[in-house]
């Protein structure tokens, strides 16, 4: 059996993550199996719920209400992750307060601690649940332009509600428009490897999220 093997980096993210956010579970492929997620795309899986959820991470602006960042641009973000089934297609933000400054999926940096610039991209397809979720992580990610950059996956909950951590391996996101202004786009790729039960897959997609306020760690 091959278990979820993270670094002291990625266990201290995740206890902040869960002390700052009272709401915050772990979040993770679609359909589990051994083989990889790549394949060709064949059907599209989306929600048109709108629900609000608050709490979390307190401070942000319009952490509670969801719609601080929202802009035309990010009216039309999303996260499309390839999976043997078909493409799964995430346009709503997570149940989590600090990303609720948007309602679609999100960008944002990390500061503060171990963390440089750290960017991690993150969405749902209900907004009030975090089940069918994915969040994704790149490492010293240039803030000012497009970039490739070590990446990994934070967490990956599939339609079964299989919670999928990152392996030892780095994958790669790939950005190819950067902003430092919140409301406006962040775009990119991503291949990363993920885990559980013993399963070992590949996740690769694409992102077109909204940039909002970063998230600067005591």
């Amino acid at each position: 059996m091959v278990s979820p093997r993270f670094s002291a980096l990625d266990v201290l993210w995740v206890v902040l993550l869960s002390a700052a956010c009272s709401n915050e579970v772990a979040i993770a492929p679609s359909g589990g199996g051994g083989s990889g997620a790549g394949g060709t795309a064949s059907s599209t899986v989306s929600t048109t719920s709108s629900n609000g959820f608050g709490g979390g991470f307190g401070s942000g602006p319009s952490a509670s209400t969801g719609t601080g960042a929202m802009t035309d641009a990010c009216a039309s973000a999303y996260i499309d992750l390839d999976t043997p089934q078909g493409v799964v297609h995430f346009d709503r933000s997570c149940p989590f307060g600090w990303e609720q400054q948007a309602s679609r999926p999100v960008a944002y940096f990390n500061s503060g601690l171990a963390f440089t610039d750290s960017l991690v991209v993150s969405g749902c397809l209900d907004p009030a649940s975090n089940v069918s979720s994915i969040r994704i992580r790149g490492n010293a990610v240039d803030t000012t332009q497009p970039s490739t950059s070590p990446g990994v996956v934070e967490s990956y909950v599939d339609s079964m509600s299989t919670a999928w951590g990152s392996t030892q391996s780095l994958g790669q996101i790939v950005i190819t428009k950067m902003t430092s202004k919140t409301g406006e786009i962040v775009e990119g790729s991503f291949s990363v490897e993920a885990t559980a039960n013993g399963q070992v897959v590949m996740l690769s997609g694409t992102f077109r999220a909204c940039k909002i306020d970063d998230l600067h760690l005591p």
